[in-house]
């Protein structure tokens, strides 16, 4: 099996903090995972294991949290997020 991977983020405070954005973009690729393959039934088999699958992934995470109001007995805070994936 043989993987290759890649991601990419940011993260973004503002306002002391009081805004935080997280963003990260994501890549996966597997090659040669073992899968079953039809063979000739002259072989006495119907199917083999080997080393042919491949799957990919990728996709995106976006995030985001607010702090609406910060007292010292109070605080409220907020959070999104959304996120896709591609298999």
């Amino acid at each position: 099996e043989k993987t290759v991977s890649s991601n990419v983020g940011l993260d973004l405070g503002l306002f002391r903090n009081k805004i935080y954005i997280t963003g990260d973009y994501y890549y996966r690729r597997s090659t040669d995972l073992i899968g079953l393959r039809s063979v000739p039934l002259e072989s006495g088999y119907n199917f083999i294991n080997t080393n042919w699958a491949t799957v990919s992934n990728k996709g995106f995470e976006l995030m985001i949290n607010t702090t609406n109001i910060q007292t010292p007995n109070f605080r409220w805070t907020s959070s999104f997020n959304i996120s896709h994936n591609k298999n």
